[in-house]
């Protein structure tokens, strides 16, 4: 510990008084380095003597009952009368731990609530054009609100684009999500993917198509794990090229390659047989 206690009444305590500033000014550093030290008062002999401790000082300490020395070793009579123990500042260590890991846990609970809090709450944006406002619920479903405002998605290339996104309109934001939040933890100065009706119609024509959400969601991991092993396709874990009929397939029934062991050349005499 790096404090402790002194009291104020100290200056005028007969065995202070009686000992004398030297005998006085090793003692309080003993305290110090057992404070410090947490050992309860007990401090080795050779510690006590690089205060400047001499036989004369210790005789004094020990005569006043400040001070009892067994061998080799100090202890300051009286020590947890005045300061807390080792156990105390034991205890007090584990219960601070304690505290920092629930905090940890209510904190990432409390995160992971207001993120889930956030995707539930309404998604649209109010334009000059009227359309129908695309309003995403608890339970994930898509509800057409009769408010005339325009989704954020810019336009979209045609109307199949467009039927797709809004039939599909809340799962596929939250794997854009996840597929934006994997990009980043991959490349962390990789850019955020902004949601528009081009960005969403890969997700969404795969949706529309008969795939689940958990089937996306399984595209993406393995496209995070091809990734790490090859940091060059990188570049095609977007929006669009594991959306392609093609790619969503064999990305999901990806398994990973085992890496190839490079053959030996045949040597000049290999083909002789050895004789031992």
């Amino acid at each position: 510990m790096d404090w402790g206690y002194l009291s104020g009444k100290l200056y005028r305590d007969t065995k202070i008084i009686a000992a004398g500033p030297a005998a006085t000014g090793i003692f309080v550093m003993a305290i110090s380095w057992s404070i410090e030290h947490e050992t309860d008062g007990v401090i080795p002999l050779r510690v006590l003597n690089t205060f400047g401790a001499t036989l004369r000082s210790r005789n004094i300490l020990v005569a006043e009952s400040l001070l009892r020395i067994d061998g080799k070793v100090c202890t300051i009579l009286n020590y947890l009368k005045y300061q807390k123990s080792k156990s105390h500042f034991d205890r007090l260590r584990a219960d601070r731990s304690d505290s920092g890991q629930k905090g940890g846990i209510a904190s990432a609970q409390a995160k992971a609530q207001a993120r889930s809090q956030a995707n539930s709450k309404q998604i649209y944006s109010k334009s000059k054009s009227k359309e129908t406002e695309y309003v995403q619920d608890e339970s994930g479903g898509v509800l057409a609100n009769k408010v005339e405002t325009q989704p954020p998605f810019g336009k979209a290339k045609n109307k199949e684009a467009e039927r797709q996104v809004r039939a599909h309109l809340a799962v596929a934001m939250r794997i854009h999500s996840s597929l934006s939040a994997e990009r980043k933890r991959l490349k962390p100065n990789a850019r955020d993917l902004v949601p528009t009706y081009d960005s969403l119609h890969g997700i969404a024509g795969r949706l529309d198509s008969g795939r689940t959400e958990e089937e996306c969601m399984a595209v993406i991991a393995n496209c995070v794990v091809d990734c790490k092993k090859n940091p060059k396709s990188i570049q095609y874990f977007d929006t669009v090229s594991p959306w392609r009929p093609d790619n969503f397939e064999r990305m999901l029934h990806f398994v990973p390659s085992e890496p190839m062991i490079a053959k030996k050349k045949p040597g000049p005499y290999d083909h002789f047989e050895i004789i031992s």
